[in-house]
């Protein structure tokens, strides 16, 4: 072995005998949030529990662009999967049964509040 081999050996065990196998969190006390975890994120539909519904075109909407009248992505609604998946699934039906126009957006819902930003998305693509 190397030198610096054996100097990295012998320095290991004055580690576990100055931690004697101890970890962070046993240090906290029993019962207490770990001040350092981040808050899970979840997306605007999981957190309010929103369920969808094709005849609620005024919902359906907000997830839209009123130019191209494509679904926006999921790193610029920022929808868990599960969530997107059945919102596509719900935007199709509603087409299909008349509820919502196929190309541009209904222009009575164009002065709805935003629930995102297109031009900011929440996430940054996975392509960029």
């Amino acid at each position: 072995m190397n030198r610096t081999g054996a100097v990295l050996l012998s320095w290991m065990p004055s580690i576990s005998k100055n931690f004697a196998g101890k970890r962070l969190c046993a240090t906290l006390p029993s019962g207490s949030p770990n001040p350092y975890q981040k808050e899970k994120v979840k997306c605007i539909l999981c957190s309010h529990n929103v369920e969808l519904d094709y005849k609620n075109s005024r919902l359906l909407q907000q997830f839209v662009s009123s130019f191209s009248g494509r679904v926006y992505d999921r790193h610029i609604t920022g929808l868990c999967s599960h969530q997107h998946e059945k919102l596509v699934k719900t935007i199709a039906l509603s087409r299909r049964a008349g509820y919502m126009p196929i190309f541009v957006k209904d222009p009575k819902y164009l002065r709805d509040a935003k629930l995102f930003d297109p031009m900011k998305p929440i996430r940054s693509h996975s392509f960029a």
